[in-house]
């Protein structure tokens, strides 16, 4: 999903002082990965994206994609909480041309809010019932 020379950024003061800046594809993968099983970090982890623009320039040479998203997480830790962020991504044309690469992800919370997560009657969160 990443170019090689991606950025990864918190913006604001709760995200910059997070996340600060990563450079390159492998420190973002790192630390994306420290928050995906085996690690126990999350129970319950969703995000919704909504109010999407995606602006691409007349040579079609980068792109940039704005949203809003509200992410749903339960912690094993304990807690769960509503997180709203504002997210603006450059994108650019893969080596191959058939598809778009991050090349720049900033991400700045908006606000946070805690919510009680009810699991299914089976005790299996995620579960769906036909």
């Amino acid at each position: 999903l990443f170019s090689e020379d991606a950025v990864w950024q918190g913006i604001g003061p709760q995200y910059a002082e997070k996340f600060g800046a990563l450079t390159g594809r492998e420190s973002i993968v790192a630390m994306l990965a420290r928050y995906l099983p085996p690690a126990p970090h999350f129970r319950v982890n969703t995000h919704f994206l909504t109010s999407e623009t995606i602006d691409v320039d007349a040579l079609a040479t980068q792109a940039t994609g704005r949203w809003i998203m509200l992410q749903a997480s339960s912690y094993v830790a304990g807690g769960a909480e509503w997180v709203s962020a504002r997210l603006e991504v450059d994108f650019v044309p893969g080596a191959d041309g058939k598809r778009w690469l991050i090349r720049h992800f900033r991400t700045q919370r908006l606000f946070d809010a805690p919510w009680q997560v009810h699991p299914s009657p089976t005790g299996a969160l995620g579960t769906l019932r036909q």
